[in-house]
């Protein structure tokens, strides 16, 4: 598969455990809704870190002034999205304190930016990063893609950036 396929398959991953999360009553089970932050974190700093070292990294060394916006606009997404995982997963602890609810709110608007960035990465990103890579070169970026996010599971998940 190419890079393009396991972030596809990534994305949708993704999508599917925030609305888990969304599907949960406001409360109760708290436990189980704190791993599934947790999880959702694990996976999204996995495929972050992986696309911008695999992916964003190899379009930078091209030094195509045209891939730099595209480039710039999807590091700042990421970023908005690490400091929204950030919020949802410390309005759960203080919900988990307090016995509120304001978690529904933090996780909703993480789901909004996610999709968001997706689209943007989708329909944007990828049609131009296909052009700029042989098809072997797609292949290979795929293999690398998952074995990074492999090595990064056994030798420790890297922290959110805003954490």
């Amino acid at each position: 598969m190419t890079i393009y396929d396991e972030l596809h398959s990534d994305h949708l991953k993704l999508i599917g455990l925030i609305d888990e999360l969304l599907d949960m009553p406001d409360r109760g089970d708290e436990d189980y809704r704190t791993n599934l932050i947790r999880d959702i974190e694990v996976e999204v700093v996995l495929h972050v870190r992986a696309e911008e070292k695999l992916l964003f990294d190899s379009m930078r060394s091209q030094k195509n002034p045209a891939y730099m916006n595209l480039l710039q606009r999807a590091l700042k997404q990421h970023r908005e999205v690490e400091q929204m995982l950030y919020a949802l997963r410390e309005k759960n602890k203080q919900d988990e304190e307090n016995s509120s609810a304001v978690w529904r709110s933090a996780a909703e608007d993480f789901r909004d930016a996610l999709v968001h960035h997706i689209s943007h990465e989708e329909l944007k990103l990828i049609p131009v990063a296909r052009k700029a890579f042989t098809a072997r070169e797609n292949i290979q970026m795929g293999t690398d893609f998952l074995e990074l996010k492999n090595e990064m599971r056994v030798q420790g998940i890297p922290m959110l950036r805003y954490a």
